[in-house]
């Protein structure tokens, strides 16, 4: 039976909903990426042709049809949330054939525009309190908490514990209101992550993308003048 238009990548998003939790919506935007990608760098995937393809800085591309005709063009260059996504999606989609097919394929330079991610003074602030007082590890706060974990109770919040099954952590207002607000403004969805990547805002901002940023801000507390 003949497959179905953008069925290509069915299982792709199939396994992205499972393991990622991401909407149908965002899977779908996800897999349209990595076949514009496929499709652009279909001569040879390597490093220099995924970041020509992502930013849209390159020479002229040919790619072939699925009729065995061959169209050339030359990429435009694209906003730096439409670079995000194509990275993220490649992400994606890397990890997804490393578990199918245990294979590693080539990945694009490392972006180097960290302060594209515009997190304000305020929630990092947030973060060294949650860290230091309620003892709860970056990784956590930068890759695992959503913000709809999170629930008002009168003048207090509480959020359930990754670390311990039955436990709440109760926090004060003041320590986790500017990262929920911060994280859902502009229309973001109600489960975005604490720190969503202004792509799409279900995904999280590159792990080490966050460490460098909150280094930066511990470096540039300690040379505070008190």
């Amino acid at each position: 039976m003949p497959m179905k238009p953008k069925d290509d990548l069915a299982d792709f998003q199939e396994w992205m909903m499972s393991e990622h939790n991401l909407t149908v919506a965002t899977a779908s935007v996800y897999a349209c990426k990595v076949r514009k990608t496929l499709r652009t760098c279909s001569e040879s995937i390597t490093p220099q042709t995924l970041e020509a393809c992502f930013t849209g800085v390159g020479s002229s591309v040919t790619s072939t049809n699925p009729d065995g005709s061959e169209t050339s063009y030359t990429p435009l260059p694209v906003s730096v949330a439409e670079r995000n996504l194509f990275y993220s999606a490649w992400v994606r989609f890397s990890e997804y054939i490393k578990f199918k097919m245990k294979i590693d394929l080539p990945q694009p330079p490392a972006r180097k525009q960290d302060d594209q991610y515009n997190v304000p003074d305020e929630v990092w602030e947030c973060v060294a309190i949650l860290k230091q007082q309620y003892k709860m590890p970056l990784v956590d706060l930068f890759t695992y908490y959503t913000c709809n974990m999170v629930s008002k109770r009168g003048r207090i919040y509480e959020m359930k514990d990754k670390r311990h099954a039955s436990a709440w952590i109760t926090l004060r207002a003041d320590h986790i209101e500017p990262i929920l607000l911060w994280a859902t403004e502009e229309g973001a969805k109600p489960n975005a992550p604490f720190f969503p990547s202004p792509c799409e805002g279900e995904e999280c901002i590159p792990r080490r993308s966050l460490n460098k940023m909150w280094k930066d801000y511990q470096k540039a507390q300690s040379e505070a003048p008190n």
